[in-house]
């Protein structure tokens, strides 16, 4: 995380596959962050779906909710609905591991003036929430890489273009399995 609202820092997000159900779905246990910046989340069993991208998600939600005293539930779902219907997909390499992969980035601005004029009463709140107008969220995503997210990205850009307010970056680095 870095820029110019709160403390820049590097951590790390640790999932922990306990158990593979013969149905393909895993019961899991994760590490969202460390120390102070440490968010909980309980022990899931059973799911289907990476839980590194929900938690990535509520943590900026948290954010901004802390930044503006507004509602989580509101930008949860702005976020929701520009992903379901406002997202653009876009084919792209990148490098990992010393190979090239290909796969797509979902790119979306769940709080650009567009988004939120659909959503009654959106222009009320687009006026207290306007600097997250801009806010981009990028999912790079290919099926070559375990749990499908290379990387998830959230900027928010300052409006004279110099460091961005907020700028988030969780990048897959790699699956270790234990030896047993």
């Amino acid at each position: 995380k870095s820029g110019v609202l709160g403390k820049s820092f590097d951590d790390e997000v640790i999932i922990n596959i306990k158990k593979i159900l013969p149905s393909g779905r895993k019961n899991l246990s994760f590490r969202f962050l460390t120390g102070k910046n440490k968010i909980r989340f309980p022990s899931a069993n059973g799911v289907n779906l990476n839980f590194v991208f929900q938690a990535f998600l509520e943590n900026d939600v948290q954010q901004m909710n802390h930044q503006t005293g507004g509602n989580a539930l509101y930008f949860r779902n702005r976020i929701r609905h520009a992903l379901a219907g406002n997202s653009q997909v876009v084919p792209t390499t990148f490098e990992f591991d010393g190979k090239t992969y290909e796969g797509q980035n979902i790119v979306v601005k769940p709080f650009s003036k567009k988004s939120v004029a659909i959503v009654r009463g959106g222009d009320r709140l687009f006026s207290r929430f306007s600097k997250y107008a801009d806010k981009t969220y990028i999912l790079t995503m290919s099926d070559q890489i375990p749990g499908k997210f290379f990387q998830i990205s959230a900027i928010t850009p300052s409006e004279d273009g110099s460091e961005p307010l907020t700028s988030e970056v969780m990048t897959f680095l790699g699956v270790k399995t234990k030896k047993k």
